[in-house]
């Protein structure tokens, strides 16, 4: 038996007269529902809910063909699992500049086509798609036998098996182990597509072993690039390891050449030097300077 239930959509209830266009971005259909909506309405303004990943895709594609965008994010924070604190300035000149970025608030209301949030602010949109992630889809397994790690997800082995012999898990359901040994979970698809090609290998014998999750990723955001690999300082603070920081900046190639544009980048290291994680700022390629680093 072979266990890929994902992660569980929470659903979302918002206070809405039904003036609009409300769709979640969890599943194909729901991505066809979306480009439907947008070929047939036109609508001039979408509004996402939730500043992750997908979210933020989302609006550099709507900007490109010409939607104006808004941003509700409930935290303080942009994209926060993968960038710290100091990070989080950079992110948010970017997304300024290009839409209108709403931190620490919610929607409260939908009425007659106008967004009301509970810090007062109000705006006209056309609709609304959220996209804020979820819990372990794991109620099914809960009166069963199987373990589930400190994390919450089911726990399995350097085999991808879990606590009993026959039943195997991968993907975003599952908590492994991360490239120092420390209990992770990812909800990367890049990690989600390995564990399951090593299922395949080890459901008939033990052939491959999964020699844990280097988080490594990067997002090009209004032609600006942010990348991330390895832990980050609140990975570091959950796992009481202590670490030293630095940020640097250097250009991207020789300054002699006309279009040399600089990086930032931020290295996590340990009291004896090795690295512990990166995040890196610039233009195109700068998530190719992370891979080398650990």
């Amino acid at each position: 038996m072979v266990i890929t239930t994902g992660l569980k959509d929470n659903g979302f209830n918002l206070n809405s007269d039904n003036s609009i266009f409300i769709s979640p971005f969890t599943t194909p259909e729901n991505l066809k529902n979306i480009l439907d909506f947008i070929s047939s309405k036109k609508p001039k303004h979408i509004t996402l809910i939730g500043s992750g990943f997908v979210n933020l895709e989302i609006a550099d594609n709507l900007k490109y063909i010409g939607i104006e965008v808004s941003i509700v994010e409930i935290s303080s924070k942009i994209m926060g699992k993968n960038f710290d604190d100091d990070i989080q300035p950079y992110l948010y000149s970017n997304l300024i500049k290009n839409l209108d970025l709403n931190l620490k608030t919610e929607v409260d209301y939908i009425k007659n086509k106008k967004v009301f949030l509970k810090n007062g602010k109000s705006f006209y949109t056309d609709g609304i798609i959220y996209s804020i992630g979820g819990p372990v889809n794991k109620e099914i397994f809960k009166k069963t036998k199987i373990a589930f790690g400190s994390m919450g997800g089911i726990k399995t082995d350097k085999w991808m098996k879990t606590n009993i012999d026959s039943i195997f898990a991968a993907g975003d359901v599952i908590e492994t182990f991360d490239f120092m040994g420390n209990p992770t979970r990812s909800s990367m698809a890049t990690v989600a597509n390995y564990q399951g090609k090593l299922v395949g290998y080890n459901i008939d014998e033990n052939t491959e072993e999964y020699r844990g999750t280097l988080l490594s990723s990067s997002i090009e955001i209004f032609g600006e690039v942010f990348a991330k690999t390895g832990l980050t300082e609140k990975d570091l603070n959950r796992l009481k390891i202590k670490y030293k920081k630095i940020i640097v900046k250097a250009p991207q190639i020789s300054k002699t050449f006309k279009n040399a544009k600089d990086i930032t980048m931020k290295i996590i290291f340990d009291k004896t030097g090795i690295i512990l994680g990166s995040q890196a700022i610039g233009p195109k390629t700068t998530e190719k300077k992370l891979p080398v680093l650990l």
